[in-house]
């Protein structure tokens, strides 16, 4: 199968099984250089091997294309993988996808990279593999547990190794690689070898009975949120793949400028934090469960056009301009203006569905707390309906509501 189209095929694959979810946004970039493979059983892997993996591509699209469709041939080709040694196994084969691709680079000029971040759950084992910036996070009992740590030129030991190397890390907005590239290991890269290598850190994480669930993610999420905001959203979600659809969803309208892609693997501990109020809400509408991300992820607005900021620890998340930028696309996009306004008081606490007909009202519980939406299609009507009882809904301006509603449904 082309490369290009490897990662819409595994996107198809998932849609039969019911462990992982996975969604993929371009989001604010002019391309879309991400990819992601999500496999509950390893293709030629033994019964039961599970494979799951995202690549954030730099410079172009082919370095990830080509990662997605090789990293897990290369894997169960690999002389360790037969004698069940996956940190070896794992290690061989991003070494094998690098030096393909060089080969492919050099013939051709190219000059793309890709992040690789690589899940490998056999039995009660997690072996987890990276180069870049793509992170892994593990919920364990609902504590947010990173799993890998980008890798960063400003590293103490990633500066040593560059600079071993004859390289050098300098500051040009961020910490750069050869005063270029904004992570010391990647995949490809050609003019940057050696300095940038794709050799893996490799780690090994027993499993547990309270461990709920994985997410691999690339940096576009994390550039909004935190691990234990990551965390929050999925416990909030009804299912893994409700869960990477709000993730990406909700990164875009918190801001980020990046392409987004998640993907949740649900493990022995995982139990879906939300029930459907609706059974078969009227397509279009917006589910309880989907705006009570907003509570759940621990972000509102400061309501001074500050932008975005974290409700427990009041660190910037994005900004509000950014923020208002994304709920107008969208309002223009779907035809119509604000979902959600203040009344004369000022406290948001009536909403104005658009629809065609009658308006949709799905609720769902999380964290003791009832949230509700209503929403329906692009024409504007003038109902007034339910209140929303999000933590922090006053402080927060009209317009998020509506690019959350707008997202979302």
């Amino acid at each position: 199968m082309h490369s290009l189209f490897a990662w819409q095929a595994a996107k198809a694959a998932s849609k039969s099984v019911n462990s992982f979810g996975a969604s993929t946004l371009q989001g604010r970039r002019p391309k879309q250089e991400d990819r992601y493979f999500a496999a509950d059983q390893l293709p030629g892997g033994p019964p039961g091997m599970r494979f799951y993996a995202v690549y954030d591509g730099h410079g172009g699209e082919r370095a990830a294309c080509f990662a997605t469709e090789t990293m897990h041939k290369c894997l169960i080709k690999s002389k360790a993988f037969q004698s069940r040694d996956h940190i070896k196994a794992l290690e061989q084969a991003f070494l094998d996808v690098e030096n393909q691709f060089l080969r492919i680079a050099e013939r051709e000029g190219l000059s793309d990279g890709t992040t690789a971040l690589v899940a490998l759950i056999e039995d009660a084992n997690l072996t987890v593999a990276h180069v870049g910036d793509s992170r892994g996070v593990l919920c364990r009992d609902g504590a947010a547990i990173a799993i890998t740590e980008d890798h960063k030129p400003e590293l103490e030991a990633e500066r040593q190794r560059i600079e071993s190397l004859g390289g050098f890390v300098s500051h040009i907005g961020c910490w750069r690689a050869m005063g270029i590239l904004a992570m010391s290991r990647a995949i490809g890269d050609l003019f940057l070898k050696p300095y940038v290598t794709a050799q893996p850190e490799v780690r090994k994480v027993p499993l547990q009975d309270s461990d709920e669930f994985i997410v691999l993610a690339s940096d576009g999420i994390f550039d909004v949120f935190d691990n234990e905001q990551v965390v929050r959203i999925v416990r909030a979600a009804s299912s893994p793949q409700q869960a990477a659809s709000l993730l990406t969803k909700s990164a875009f309208v918190a801001g980020s400028l990046d392409n987004l892609t998640a993907v949740v693997v649900a493990l022995r501990g995982y139990q879906p934090r939300l029930q459907m109020a609706a059974a078969s809400p009227a397509e279009g509408c917006v589910s309880g469960a989907e705006v009570a991300c907003a509570a759940a992820c621990g972000v509102a607005f400061s309501g001074t056009g500050s932008g975005l900021t974290s409700d427990s620890t009041g660190t910037s998340a994005g900004s509000s301009a950014q923020g208002q930028e994304a709920a107008q696309g969208f309002s223009r996009l779907r035809g119509g203006g604000p979902l959600l306004a203040r009344d004369a008081s000022g406290p948001l606490s009536r909403a104005w569905a658009r629809a065609e007909g009658a308006a949709c009202i799905a609720a769902g519980p999380a964290e003791g707390v009832e949230h509700r939406a209503v929403c329906g299609g692009a024409r504007a009507a003038s109902e007034p309906s339910v209140a929303h009882s999000l933590p922090g809904a006053a402080a927060a301006p009209p317009w998020w509501f509506d690019a959350w509603c707008e997202v979302l449904s």
